[in-house]
């Protein structure tokens, strides 16, 4: 089911159904979600306990829908956030599995790397060289597409074990090779200055009760502090 409604979403949103999205934020956008990344001012008690990477509502059909996300620091762990967020989206307005989290997974997964594409690409005997030359391709982390092998059945258990232990030992676990280029929001940007013009955020702060910091990365969006290596920033090839 996760597969068909994936398909399914890809179609929603105009998009080709077995190729790689070269900027899901704005697809989000154009079907009508605004999109936030929300910055917590330091001295928020929540910033410290926040462990999450997105948040998102609905309300229903005939409603407004909303993403957030917390700005990482590669453009592969945001793209992968907005992914689980369209799938509760999809998934859980109206039902409440045992695990939604994993479901959200497994949208995730399917809707930026369609089923039979990653068969098709994720074969047992990729190297993890060859893993970096996909993540560019596809905007999808090394670790992400080897779960992904494993959930498509291209790898078995124990080169999945290998590949893990070959992530580990090269240190990718935290930062991976290949950065994957922020893709940022325009959306709530535009809508602010369709609402509120030029007024400054001082005056704005007051009339909707928040702080500097956080309307400042909602109304204000701009790219993510990201990680970034010279020598393997590689944008996603494909461009709309």
């Amino acid at each position: 089911d996760i597969v068909e409604l994936a398909a399914e979403t890809r179609r929603a949103l105009q998009l080709d159904g077995s190729k790689p999205i070269p900027h899901l934020m704005r697809s989000v956008e154009r079907a009508g979600i605004p999109v936030a990344p929300i910055v917590l001012p330091d001295d928020d008690e929540t910033s410290t306990k926040n462990q999450h990477f997105g948040l998102s509502y609905w309300s229903g059909p005939d409603e407004d829908a909303f993403i957030g996300y917390f700005p990482g620091h590669q453009g592969d762990r945001d793209r992968f956030t907005l992914a689980h967020e369209v799938g509760h989206l999809v998934l859980h307005l109206r039902r409440r599995p045992a695990d939604p989290e994993r479901e959200a997974n497994l949208f995730a997964g399917e809707l930026l790397m369609p089923f039979e594409r990653a068969q098709e690409t994720l074969s047992g005997h990729l190297t993890l060289n060859e893993y970096r030359q996909v993540k560019a391709l596809w905007g999808v982390s090394i670790q992400g597409l080897v779960m992904r092998a494993k959930q498509v059945g291209a790898i078995d258990d124990e080169r999945s074990t290998s590949l893990w232990k070959q992530i580990s030992a090269r240190g990718w676990r935290r930062i991976e090779p290949v950065t994957v280029q922020p893709e940022s929001p325009v959306l709530l940007g535009r809508l602010r200055r369709h609402l509120y013009g030029d007024r400054p955020l001082r005056d704005l702060r007051k009339e909707l009760a928040l702080s500097t910091t956080l309307l400042k990365s909602l109304l204000d969006p701009g790219s993510p502090r990201v990680h970034q290596d010279p020598d393997n920033v590689v944008p996603l090839r494909m461009r709309q």
